[in-house]
Formats: C-alpha cells, sequence, structure tokens
C-alpha cells in the first residue's frame, strides 16, 4: 500500500490537453486536403507568391505556362522568371503596394512568359492571404490570349476600316468634286450650245423668211404665170424652206427648254377647243392618205387641266400628226380620254402603223432619232417629242407610249385636272 501511495500519477488534465491538439491537427490536415484537392481540381491557375517568392502553384497553372508537374515550375525560378520583362517592375509595384496596405488594383492583366519563351496574356485577380503564419498573396489567373489576340485583331481590323473608309471618303470627295466640275463644265457647255442655237436660230429665219416671201411672190405674181416646171420649182422652194422653218422653230424651242428660258402661262381651261384644232389641222394630211380620225370618246365635257393652252395644243399636233404620217394608207387614228386615279386627264392617240420595237422604246424621245424614217419620204426632224415630253413634264403631266410590232402603237397625254376655282368668299 505505501509502494502505491508513493507512485506518481499523470493528471487527467495533460492527456486531455494532447487529445484536443491532436484532434485541431487532424482537423488541419483534413482541411489542406481538402483545399488542395479543391486547388488541384480547379481549371484555373492558382498560385501563392510573397516577394516574388513562388510558394504554391496548382497543376493547372503549371500546365498554362507551359511545364509538366508543378515541381518543374518552382524549379524554374521565382516569379518574375515567369514574368514578360516589359511587367516585372509593374507587379513588383503591386506586390510592394499590397503588402503594405496601399491601394493596388485586385484584378489586371498581365503578359507571362511560357517555358518554350513564347509571351501569353493572363487575367489575374488577387487577394491577401496568411500562408504559414505570415502574409501572402494568391492570385486566380485564367488564359486569356485568344481573346486578347481576338480584341486586337479586332483593333487591327476597325483601325484598318478607319483608314480604308478614310482614304474611300476622301477619294468619293475628289470623285463628287470631278463631278461636280464636269458638271459645271456641262451646263457652261450646254448654255453656250442653247444660246449659239438660239442665236442662229434667229439669224437662220431672217434669210428663210425672205426666201419663203419671194417664193410666194413668184407663185402668186399673176402679171406673169409662171410655166409648169416653174411652179413645180418654186413648189420645191417653199416645202422646203417650210420644212427648214419649221426644223429652225424646233430647234430654237429646244434651246430654250434646255436653258430654262420657256416661257409658260399656265392656266384653268377645258382642253377640247386646242385639240379640236389641232385635229382640224392634221385632217387634210389624213384625208390625203385615207386615214379615218375617230374622236367620238376624246372629251370630257366640264373637265378643266391646268396648262398652258398654246404648249398643250403644240404637243396635241406633234402627237396627232406623228400618228398620221407614221400611219399606213387607209389606216386609222382613234382618240380616247378618260380621269385617271391620280387626278390626271389622260387623252390616248392609237394608230395602225407598223409599231416601235420595245427595244427602241427610249430613243423615240431622243433628239433627232427618227428610227431609221429620215430614209424614208416622211418628213420630220426628230425633235418635236422630244420637245413635247420636256413640255409636257414642265408642266406636271408625262408623255408615253406603248407599241406592238405589226399592231401600232398608242401615245398618251396626261394633264393635271385642275382642282375647284376657289370662290370670291372663300378668298377674301
Amino acid at each position: 500500500m505505501g509502494m502505491l501511495e508513493t507512485q506518481e500519477t499523470i493528471p487527467f488534465e495533460t492527456a486531455s490537453d494532447i487529445s484536443q491538439h491532436k484532434m485541431l491537427e487532424e482537423k488541419l490536415r483534413v482541411s489542406e486536403q481538402r483545399f488542395e484537392a479543391l486547388v488541384q481540381g480547379s481549371i484555373q491557375g492558382v498560385l501563392v507568391v510573397r516577394n516574388m517568392e513562388l510558394l504554391f502553384a496548382n497543376d493547372e497553372c503549371a500546365k498554362i505556362l507551359g511545364y509538366d508537374d508543378v515541381e518543374e515550375l518552382q524549379r524554374a525560378g521565382s516569379l518574375e522568371d515567369h514574368l514578360h520583362p516589359d511587367e516585372r517592375a509593374r507587379l513588383q509595384d503591386y506586390a510592394r503596394a499590397r503588402m503594405q496596405g496601399s491601394y493596388a488594383p485586385d484584378m489586371y492583366d498581365v503578359r507571362a512568359m511560357r517555358k518554350d519563351g513564347c509571351a501569353l496574356w493572363l487575367e489575374v485577380r488577387v487577394t491577401l492571404v496568411e500562408w504559414d503564419g505570415s502574409p501572402a498573396v494568391q492570385a486566380v489567373c485564367y488564359d486569356i490570349t485568344e481573346r486578347k489576340q481576338a480584341v486586337d485583331a479586332l483593333r487591327r481590323a476597325r483601325d484598318e476600316l478607319e483608314v480604308r473608309v478614310g482614304e474611300r471618303t476622301l477619294e468619293l470627295r475628289e470623285e463628287v468634286a470631278e463631278r461636280k466640275a464636269a458638271q459645271e463644265q456641262a451646263t457652261r457647255a450646254n448654255q453656250s450650245k442653247s444660246e449659239f442655237l438660239s442665236s442662229m436660230s434667229h439669224e437662220l429665219r431672217t434669210p428663210l423668211n425672205a426666201i419663203l416671201g419671194f417664193a410666194q411672190l413668184l407663185r402668186d405674181y399673176s402679171d406673169r404665170p409662171l410655166s409648169p416646171e416653174q411652179e413645180s420649182f418654186v413648189k420645191q422652194i417653199l416645202g422646203g424652206g417650210q420644212h427648214l422653218l419649221g426644223l429652225v422653230n424646233e430647234v430654237l424651242d429646244l434651246s430654250k427648254i434646255e436653258s430654262g428660258r420657256f416661257d409658260f402661262a399656265l392656266e384653268r381651261f377645258d382642253p377640247t377647243d386646242a385639240l379640236r384644232d389641232s385635229l382640224r389641222l392634221v385632217q387634210p394630211l389624213a384625208d390625203e392618205r385615207g386615214i379615218t380620225v375617230s374622236s367620238e370618246r376624246g372629251f370630257v365635257p366640264g373637265t378643266l387641266v391646268q396648262a398652258d393652252p398654246s404648249r398643250l395644243k403644240q404637243v396635241f399636233l406633234n402627237v396627232l400628226s406623228n400618228a398620221v404620217k407614221y400611219n399606213r394608207d387607209k389606216g386609222s387614228v382613234r382618240i380616247d380620254a378618260a380621269p385617271t386615279d391620280d387626278g390626271m386627264l389622260r387623252i390616248s392617240i392609237s394608230d395602225t402603223g407598223p409599231g416601235i420595237p420595245a427595244a427602241k422604246h427610249d430613243e423615240v424621245f431622243q433628239p433627232f432619232s427618227r428610227l431609221g424614217a429620215e430614209s424614208s419620204k416622211i418628213e420630220g426632224t426628230g425633235i418635236g417629242l422630244t420637245i413635247s415630253r420636256q413640255l409636257m413634264e414642265i408642266m406636271d403631266g408625262c408623255l408615253d407610249f406603248e407599241s406592238s410590232l405589226g399592231h401600232g402603237s398608242t401615245f398618251w397625254i396626261e394633264i393635271p385636272i385642275a382642282g375647284p376655282q376657289p370662290s370670291a368668299q372663300a378668298g377674301a
């Protein structure tokens, strides 16, 4: 018993403290294992550094930098050795500021160096952590090289596009300036041409009128009648002179229209009289060739139009005379009139002539174009339809046609229908 009393006993509290310490060590080991498993399984590069010394890196970090494993990465040197030379000073400044508690960005892009010497871009996010009891910097990094290359390619493409747009803009400005200069030159040339034609037309009409006047005197001089042969000569002089005078007058009209010096007096009136006067003038020519002119449906009583009466009559006469001249013998001409849905009065003049090919539609209204009729016996200048279309366009109307080979043509004239006349009370 005495011996038992003298034996030393281990305090219970000491055993309890060791057990708690062991439990904490086990929890720490499990926590470290979980951390390592989490970090090593990450698809992001993770590393821990202190004073540019690489304390920890996961496998993905080694893979991003081109190393086989973490051990090879750590043997390759400090973090500074894995940075692009142009980035080292900046990263050192960031690390120094962060450790001193000063401001440093917690996310930035940085260039690093792979094992094979190629540069790559990393997006880095950093936080301060405690590692082995001392402050350290933990960095999570992503390889954004492809994204950077795409952005750089896009920026280069944008810069190249801006350069090309600038060059093209300059080219367009030069082209516009050249076209403007050419247009101004063409306008001046056209004005000079119109002035020349106008002047020449006046100069030509004076001697022509004298020739026609003396020819009429010879024809009508009763004291000394002409022989049949002389009468034939005088008739040819009068016919040629009248034809030339008509050409001069049309050229003068065309030059006035092109130079913008053509006088118009728009009025509200019934076009019936102008159409009937034109019919009376072409009827003798139609009778000579046995051509029937039908105008029963060519009038719309009470419909007023807005136009220049004399110019509209000039258009009527031109289109009607063409319908007779370019018709076949014993053919027909039909006149129809009806209002359109868009507020126009359409007067259609149809003939039974040979028709006009569709390919030559636009040529009909070109000056001096007669579509081969210049080699025939049909008199004409090739200007009448050109003048007529321009006259109608100036009066806000139109002149056009449709044709079928072997079946004839239909020319139509559209004239703006006049609105209701405002009353004096409304005007007051």
